[in-house]
């Protein structure tokens, strides 16, 4: 009984420790336009990487990619940014100073 008593304790502190994670994201910007084949945008979030779509959201610390094919127009608050091919960009506060 005392085993099941420590897994559920386990599983509550590990779920509890994603969702701080999760909400310390702050949502800094989104995709508008992606131009090129599929999967030709990508972004790195941590230690997963996923291919960009128009309308997905993009929070501090994101990493967004193009590959030699591919181009991503990329909408923020108070600033819009065109990346062309084969470039990249850090998500963050100052993202619009740049």
């Amino acid at each position: 009984m005392n085993i099941s008593k420590f897994a559920f304790a386990a599983a509550a502190l590990l779920v509890a420790g994603h969702m701080s994670v999760a909400q310390a994201q702050t949502r800094i910007g989104s995709v508008t336009t992606i131009e090129g084949p599929a999967g030709s945008v990508l972004v790195v979030r941590g230690a997963q990487t996923y291919s960009l779509q128009q309308g997905d959201a993009l929070f501090d610390g994101d990493q967004v990619f193009t590959r030699s094919n591919g181009s991503v127009q990329l909408q923020f608050t108070g600033c819009g940014k065109s990346l062309a091919a084969a470039s990249s960009i850090v998500v963050g506060p100052t993202v619009c100073v740049l």
